[in-house]
């Protein structure tokens, strides 16, 4: 007869506030991170791009009320957003290779937020899970989202300023004169599915041709 061999299994740890700690990762991070410049959040003034995340039903129009109004994406419209709204053109991942863009609050259903400039930021892949979550910087770049764009996504609470908040410890991607210009024409040149199903309702958004 054979006995059952009991293995022993060491409890998972409970996880600590990390105090003082968190403060001097934040500092570190925070020198580290690109995010969008605030004069040229104020000109697109919304969302850049009308899209939601859903990458099972990429590039199908995303319904409501019978009437279209966004299109389903993978993340590539938020890596679109923060490149062209900032002069920077292309539109391959090897413009971004070793960073990660990152979203402030995880509102990928949410169309209003999921290419908010105020909502996304450039981070070294190596830094990317303090912003999972509730990592250690993720209440900072709330609070610092409210403080320099006065923005937050709808239904939302206003974001408390966390302990050791340092409003001069940021970079910020340096403007362009039209960001707007900039982005929709760097748009116009996509052929791509993606783009194609897009162009109807950038129409709308910016109007004229695309």
């Amino acid at each position: 007869m054979k006995h059952a061999h009991h293995v022993y299994q060491k409890p998972v740890p409970v996880l600590e506030p990390l105090g003082e700690d968190e403060q001097i990762l934040v500092r570190i991070a925070a020198t580290r991170i690109y995010l969008p410049h605030p004069d040229t959040v104020e000109q697109f003034q919304g969302a850049v791009f009308p899209t939601i995340r859903d990458p099972r039903n990429l590039g199908q129009a995303v319904n409501h009320e019978g009437r279209i109004i966004g299109m389903y994406d993978d993340n590539t419209t938020p890596r679109y957003a923060l490149l062209w709204a900032h002069g920077i053109p292309g539109k391959s991942n090897q413009l971004t290779q070793g960073w990660t863009i990152s979203h402030v609050w995880d509102r990928s259903k949410d169309m209003g937020a999921y290419t908010h400039l105020a909502n996304l930021a450039l981070l070294p892949e190596y830094l990317s899970s303090l912003s999972d979550k509730q990592g250690p910087l993720t209440h900072h770049l709330r609070f610092h989202a409210w403080d320099v764009y006065r923005w937050k996504p709808l239904g939302s609470d206003t974001p408390v300023r966390p302990i050791g908040y340092d409003p001069d410890q940021w970079c910020y991607f340096d403007p362009v004169d039209d960001p707007v210009g900039f982005l929709r024409a760097e748009f116009s040149k996509g052929n791509c599915r993606r783009c194609q199903a897009l162009k109807p309702l950038m129409r709308q958004v910016y109007g004229g041709e695309l």
